[in-house]
């Protein structure tokens, strides 16, 4: 009796340690499920989250203009035109336009504007903003809206009246309250009158804050480093990217021009990352899902094993196999209760750790959560059964022989 006391002592302490690990490993697993959860929906979120530019149907050229062979503005603006013109000439292509910075390029390029109607030191008469340079119809290629006033014109060229458009971002942030249009910013010492107000578009990531941003027209831009490099965007067909290139080669065999790529891998190239750590992270939620349904189940397995003798008895007292059945799977649903409970505590705190990561979602979101625990529940049922359906076959007569 000495030894079945210390068999039934070390029977008990090895039970407890295989729930207590099964019981961590189901934790692991919601804590998972409910991060790639939280993964998943920030993609979704950045995939329907707009950029403010059209895409579909897109495709861009850095082009460079290089010194001495193209040095003056007269030459530059001369040599933009000629390639613009060559652009809208191609089968396929409906508009072609040019920008200094392309939006989500990682171009920064801000400067401090004023106000010309307060004084630089008085509050909000300075805004930090970004500028850029615009050629031809690059807004309607890109399909930025113009909310109010006129689009840039040939007329704007230099020596005529300084002219800029701002974005809606701009105009909220340095005229809270009153109309931007027709208002005169001073921008690198040089007075320009807003002329028109574009909707605002995502400057650097689709997930990123509106950035202020004002446009020059190209002809009469100052600085001539804004001038040097540009980027051509056409709104064409498939097939029209393949001729693009040539065609500004041929306007002006000066140019150095890029290989012509889709505006769309740009936001690809954006989300990518994000989409990574959603399948990343979900990748090993299934792991961990299917290891906790393997331990619950082996330990249900192992249980039933021990307890044969007490099932035999059961049964031949009376006990329906139904109660042998509720009797195992209750057990699963308390290892898989206890698992869940800590679990979800974890993934709440996970939640907070990956925050910075989030879009669109809260760290503790209710749907990630509920959804993480429900199918480790699904689970843990699911792997009691052949366990349970073991012990309700047990025949009474050949344990009690035994």
């Amino acid at each position: 009796m000495r030894e079945g006391g210390r068999g039934t002592i070390s029977n008990r302490t090895g039970r407890r340690l295989r729930h207590a690990l099964v019981v961590l490993e189901t934790a692991l697993a919601v804590v998972l499920l409910t991060g790639a959860g939280l993964l998943l929906r920030t993609f979704w979120e950045l995939q329907g989250t707009g950029t403010g530019f059209e895409t579909r149907n897109v495709s861009f050229l850095r082009v460079g203009l290089p010194y001495p062979a193209i040095a003056t503005a007269q030459e530059q603006e001369l040599a933009v035109s000629d390639a613009l013109n060559a652009l809208v000439r191609l089968p396929g292509v409906s508009a072609a336009g040019a920008i200094s910075d392309l939006p989500m390029s990682g171009a920064l390029n801000s400067t401090g504007i004023n106000r010309t109607d307060r004084p630089s030191e008085a509050e909000g008469s300075t805004l930090s903003a970004l500028v850029r340079a615009v050629a031809g119809d690059y807004f309607s290629t890109m399909g930025i809206a113009l909310s109010r006033g006129r689009p840039f014109t040939p007329a704007d060229r230099m020596g005529a009246l300084e002219v800029a458009l701002v974005n809606e971002e701009f105009a909220r942030r340095m005229f809270p309250g009153e109309d931007a249009l027709g208002k005169t910013v001073r921008v690198r010492d040089v007075e320009r009158q807003i002329v028109g107000i574009v909707r605002s578009v995502k400057e650097f990531t689709v997930a990123g804050e509106l950035e202020p941003t004002l446009y020059t027209p190209y002809a009469q831009e100052r600085q001539n480093w804004m001038r040097e490099t540009m980027t051509f965007v056409l709104a064409s067909s498939a097939g029209a990217m393949s001729t693009a290139r040539r065609a500004l080669r041929a306007a002006n065999s000066e140019l150095t021009v890029s290989q012509p790529r889709a505006l769309q891998s740009v936001v690809d190239a954006d989300v990518a990352t994000p989409r990574f750590r959603a399948w990343l992270v979900l990748t090993f939620a299934v792991l961990a899902v299917l290891l906790a349904g393997l331990g619950i189940g082996s330990v249900l397995a192992y249980t039933v094993t021990q307890r044969v003798p007490e099932i035999g008895v059961r049964l031949a007292l009376g006990a329906a196999p139904a109660e042998v059945v509720r009797l195992v799977v209750s057990e699963s649903a308390r290892l898989a209760g206890a698992g869940v409970a800590l679990g979800a505590v974890g993934a709440l705190a996970a939640g907070r750790l990956i925050s910075r990561f989030l879009y669109g979602v809260q760290p503790a979101d209710p749907f990630a959560l509920v959804l993480g625990t429900s199918i480790l529940m699904l689970v843990a049922l699911a792997a009691s059964w052949l366990p349970a359906r073991r012990g309700a076959r047990v025949e009474p007569a050949s344990v009690l022989r035994g």
